[in-house]
């Protein structure tokens, strides 16, 4: 989807705040960004991450395929009108919260892209100045977490933004190559695990797919 990069007004309340959530964008033109949008059953809608870094590993993997650059920025910075939801009323994005798993191996989709699980946040409340990740998806998020052993990946979240360029690239580097090792082709409806990428440590956790509830949407 291209667009013009209109920042919400200095007396609008910016969406997705606390915590900081990030999306894909890509230069398309002077003044016109392209964002990358997830096809769902409610239509096409922006995907967000609550992890840069995540968001920075699936920029890179496009770029690999498509040659088209994207970058992350704070969802907080973008037009809200972006969010309405396409088929309903009130506001929609889909949250990334992990890689689609079976048996220890990350799975592809038919683009070639690892399977990213993403989670339906929606808003439909009678303030539209209000859009923010609720406190049932964070639960869910901290659930996956704790279960790979991150118990603290909210303070590693905002360490790693703080990172250097060189130590940030060396992580990348090695969650992008130690990905394509555990990457095969498969059915994302057979998927039994989520894949979590945990930047200090440079290696990857699996936790069972059920820790993540309604985690369905699997295109």
């Amino acid at each position: 989807m291209a667009f013009r990069l209109n920042r919400p007004a200095v007396t609008e309340t910016p969406f997705f705040s606390e915590p900081p959530v990030w999306l894909l964008v890509a230069e398309n033109a002077p003044e016109r960004t392209c964002i990358p949008l997830e096809h769902t059953a409610d239509g096409p809608v922006i995907r967000c991450f609550l992890s840069q870094f995540d968001a920075m590993i699936e920029a890179e993997l496009i770029a690999r395929r498509s040659r088209m650059r994207y970058y992350a920025v704070p969802a907080s910075e973008i037009d809200r009108a972006l969010f309405r939801a396409p088929r309903a009323a009130g506001f929609i994005a889909y949250l990334h919260v992990g890689w689609f798993a079976r048996s220890g191996r990350i799975l592809l989709r038919l683009d070639g892209l690892p399977a990213g699980c993403h989670q339906p946040l929606r808003w439909s409340g009678s303030s539209a100045g209000y859009f923010e990740v609720d406190r049932c998806m964070l639960a869910m998020v901290e659930r996956l977490h704790e279960r790979a052993g991150l118990f603290a990946w909210r303070e590693t979240l905002r360490e790693v933004d703080d990172w250097g360029g060189a130590r940030w690239a060396q992580a990348q580097e090695q969650a992008l190559r130690s990905l394509s090792g555990l990457s095969q082709d498969g059915e994302i409806s057979a998927a039994n695990q989520l894949a979590l990428f945990d930047p200090e440590a440079g290696q990857w956790h699996l936790v069972p797919i059920d820790d993540a509830a309604d985690c369905d949407d699997r295109s």
